[in-house]
This record gives C-alpha cells, sequence and structure tokens, in this order.
C-alpha cells in the first residue's frame, strides 16, 4: 500500500507538472495577450458558432468574383452577442484611428482571421460604409468557402488581367466581396507586382474601407506584403494559441513592418 502510495503521489505530481507547464505555454487572458504583443487590446470575441445569415448576388455578369451583400437577415440567441462583439471593435478601431483600408493579420491559421474580417467587414457596412472585403490569401482561400460562393475568378484574375476594375464603381453602399481566384502563379509574384499597388489606389476611389484577408504569418511572407498595402493591419489571437509560437512570428513581422493599430483577442 505504502509503494501504490507513492507512485499515485508521484503521477499526481507528473500530472500537476504537466499542466503548470501546458498553461505557462498558452495565454491565461486577452489582458495578457495586450501585454505580450505591446499593442492596445481593442476587442475580444466571444465564443460562438457564427451565423452567416447573408444574400448575396454577382456585381458584374460571369464569374468575376466580385460579389454584392444584398440583405443582411437577422441573428438569434448568441449569435446577436457574437454579432454585438464586432460592433464594439469597430468603435474602438475608429476611436484610435481607422484609415481607409486594414489589412486582418494573425500569426497562426487557426486564430479565426477570416471570421473577424468576415463580420468586421459586415460591422462597418451595417454603419453606411461602403466596404469591400477582399480575401488575400490566395494560397488557402476561405471566405468563399464561407459564404458557399464560386471561386472561378477573384483577385489573382483581376491582378493578371487587370480586367472588371471598372467593376467596382458598380457596387452599392453595404459590403462587397472579392473572392481570391484560382492561383495560376506564384502568390509572391503576384503581391509584389505594382499592379496590386495600383488596385489598392483605385479602391480608394470607390470605397470607405477596404478589409483584407491574410495567410498566417508563421507559414509565408504574404501578410507582410499586405502591410505595405494597407493603412493599418489588425493582430487576431487566439488565447489558446502557443505564446512562444505567436511571439515569435510577431516579432519577425514587427521588423519589417509598422506596428499594429492593436489586437483582437478570439476566445473559442
Amino acid at each position: 500500500l505504502l509503494v501504490l502510495g507513492a507512485i499515485a503521489s508521484l503521477l499526481l505530481g507528473v500530472f500537476a507538472v504537466y499542466l503548470a507547464d501546458a498553461a505557462d505555454h498558452t495565454f491565461v487572458s486577452p489582458a495578457q495577450v495586450e501585454e505580450t504583443l505591446g499593442v492596445p487590446l481593442l476587442g475580444n470575441i466571444p465564443k460562438a458558432t457564427p451565423q452567416i445569415n447573408l444574400r448575396l448576388e454577382r456585381v458584374v455578369k460571369g464569374n468575376a468574383g466580385l460579389w454584392q451583400v444584398t440583405q443582411v437577415l437577422p441573428t438569434v440567441g448568441e449569435g446577436m452577442k457574437f454579432q454585438e462583439s464586432f460592433h464594439h471593435l469597430l468603435a474602438n478601431l475608429q476611436a484610435v484611428g481607422l484609415g481607409q483600408s486594414l489589412a486582418i493579420i494573425s500569426a497562426l491559421p487557426t486564430d479565426g482571421r477570416t471570421t473577424v474580417a468576415l463580420h468586421l467587414s459586415l460591422a462597418a457596412a451595417g454603419t453606411g460604409q461602403r466596404v469591400l472585403l477582399i480575401d488575400g490569401d490566395l494560397r488557402q482561400p476561405k471566405i468563399h468557402r464561407y459564404l458557399g460562393l464560386s471561386n472561378e475568378q477573384g483577385l489573382a484574375d483581376w491582378l493578371i488581367q487587370r480586367r472588371h476594375w471598372h467593376s467596382v464603381a458598380q457596387t452599392q453602399r453595404g459590403l462587397a466581396i472579392l473572392t481570391a481566384g484560382e492561383l495560376r502563379q506564384q502568390p509572391m509574384r503576384l503581391l509584389s507586382q505594382d499592379t496590386l499597388k495600383q488596385f489598392m489606389a483605385h479602391l480608394k476611389n470607390y470605397f470607405d474601407l477596404v478589409i483584407v484577408d491574410t495567410p498566417p504569418l508563421a507559414n509565408f511572407a504574404d501578410a507582410k506584403l499586405w502591410s505595405g498595402l494597407v493603412d493599418q493591419t489588425l493582430v487576431v489571437v487566439n488565447l489558446k494559441a502557443p505564446r512562444q509560437s505567436v511571439g515569435l512570428a510577431l516579432a519577425d513581422y514587427s521588423l519589417g513592418s509598422v506596428s499594429p493599430l492593436g489586437v483582437v483577442v478570439n476566445l473559442a
């Protein structure tokens, strides 16, 4: 019995050390995220299953990858709290000086960038602004999957062919969405061209706010390139993310980029 008791105590001790070690490797609170990154905490996204209750139609006949949100259906239950968190985030962004274009960045693939990009765009459009959401993740685009849209054409095609640029003038007040399109060239080549700079400058003539969803910093350099094409960036961090991985990715990012406007913490 003494031996069994000693073994049990040893196992409990090992388990306690394991739990403490696991806790030490992840964030414990949004305040800790803010302190670690050294940028303002602008919002928290609550745990909820986001509701995608939208009706969309193509802006241009054919498949140019540009869609207009024609109706936002009401949300109920937890969806209302989830939706309201983005109105708070938008208000905080405006309070610290939100510009005309914003890239949503994060260290890891599972932080929730696409969710934040989409729902922040909807919140901004709900205030009467003319908003464009661009799927800037040419490698693994997600916005079309979220919304059940075709991705046969989109941003990649616009950059290669310089077609459809005029169609942004046909969008209505509210939210327009430009999908990524099928990738036919190296993403870094497309994103490094002066064509994209000209395109982003062209958009400012038609939209009050342009929001760009980007690939994760830990895997690709694309987000760094996007950061040089927009006025500001917003960092998304999942509270369960490993602190070291987030810190390393963002430290490398900050070496050659403007400091982010702030951070939003995903509590999911």
